[in-house]
C-alpha cells in the first residue's frame, strides 16, 4: 500500500512541475513578444507625442478663413475694401502692430452711448489709427429710452474734437418698448439732427434680422451698413443695397488680443461710399 502510494505521489508531483515549468515558459515568450511588439512601436515613433503639433483650427478661425478665401481674387488686393470697428472691448489696442495687417483699411471706433457715455478708449484709439495712417470714423450706440436731444449733444460733441474721414454710424440694435412708428420716428428725427451736426448723412449699422424685421421700406436716404455672421452675404426683403458688410465678430488681426467685427465692401461699391464729404 505504502509503496503504490508513493508512486502515485512521484507521478502527481512530476505532472505539477511540468505543468509549472510549460506555463513559465509561456509568460516568457509573451513577454518577449509584448517586449517585441513595443520595440516596433517604439524604433517607429508610433507611441512617442508629437514635439510640436499643428494646432486644431477653431471653428470661427476656419469660418474667417473661408470667407477670406471667398473674396481674394476678387478685388481683395485694394486694401481699402475691408475693415474692422472697435471699442473698449478690445482692450488696448497696438496699432503699430494693427497697421501690418493688410486686410484693414479702415476703423470705426465707438465714441457715445446714450446721453453721456464717451468709450474710455475713443481718444486713444482715434489718435493713435490717424498717427498709423488708417481711415477712421466714429458710431454712436443709439439708445430708445434716452432723449434723442440729449444723445446728440453727446456724439458731436465727441465727433467735433477730430478730424473724421469716414461718415458717423448710428448703431441700431434695439427697439425698446416703443411702438414701431414712434420707434421710426424718433430714429429719423436723431438722423436728421445728426446730418445736421455733422454736414453729412450719417450711416445706419443694424443687423439683417433687425432691418428685415423692424426697418425695411424706411430710411431710404441713408446708406446701411449690414451685419450678418455667415458666408452668404445679407439679403433684404425691400432688396435695399448696403455699403458695407460685417461679416464676423470673431474676427482675429494684429494688434488686438482679442476677436474684433471684420467688415468688408461689397464689389459693387467702392471705399468713396464711406468718406466723409459735406453735403451741406
Amino acid at each position: 500500500m505504502f509503496k503504490t502510494n508513493k508512486y502515485v505521489i512521484l507521478t502527481i508531483i512530476s505532472t505539477l512541475c511540468l505543468s509549472a515549468f510549460a506555463s513559465n515558459d509561456g509568460m516568457k515568450k509573451d513577454r518577449v513578444i509584448k517586449k517585441s511588439k513595443t520595440t516596433y512601436r517604439h524604433e517607429r515613433g508610433l507611441d512617442q507625442t508629437e514635439p510640436d503639433p499643428m494646432p486644431k483650427e477653431t471653428s470661427c478661425e476656419r469660418f474667417q478663413r473661408q470667407v477670406d478665401e471667398a473674396f481674394l481674387g476678387r478685388d481683395w488686393e485694394e486694401r481699402y475694401r475691408c475693415g474692422i470697428d472697435v471699442s473698449h472691448y478690445q482692450g488696448k489696442i497696438n496699432w503699430d502692430d494693427l497697421v501690418e495687417d493688410k486686410r484693414v483699411g479702415f476703423v470705426y471706433l465707438k465714441a457715445t452711448e446714450g446721453a453721456t457715455l464717451v468709450d474710455n478708449t475713443y481718444d486713444f484709439n482715434f489718435t493713435e489709427a490717424k498717427r498709423v495712417g488708417l481711415k477712421v470714423g466714429s458710431y454712436h450706440f443709439y439708445s430708445t429710452t434716452i432723449p434723442i436731444s440729449q444723445q446728440i449733444e453727446n456724439f458731436s460733441a465727441a465727433l467735433k474734437q477730430y478730424d473724421q474721414d469716414l461718415v458717423p454710424i448710428v448703431d441700431v440694435e434695439v427697439r425698446g418698448k416703443k411702438s414701431h412708428d414712434t420707434f421710426c420716428a424718433e430714429l429719423d428725427s436723431f438722423l436728421v439732427m445728426v446730418t445736421k451736426a455733422c454736414g453729412t448723412k450719417p450711416m445706419i449699422y443694424t443687423s439683417s434680422n433687425f432691418y428685415n424685421k423692424y426697418m425695411a421700406g424706411r430710411f431710404d436716404d441713408y446708406k446701411l451698413f449690414i451685419a450678418r455672421y455667415h458666408l452668404e452675404a445679407p439679403t433684404l426683403i425691400d432688396d435695399r443695397q448696403y455699403v458695407l458688410w460685417q461679416y464676423t465678430s470673431k474676427g482675429r488681426v494684429k494688434g488686438i488680443a482679442g476677436a474684433v467685427d471684420m467688415n468688408r465692401i461689397p464689389d459693387e461699391f467702392t471705399f468713396n461710399e464711406l468718406l466723409f464729404c459735406s453735403d451741406l
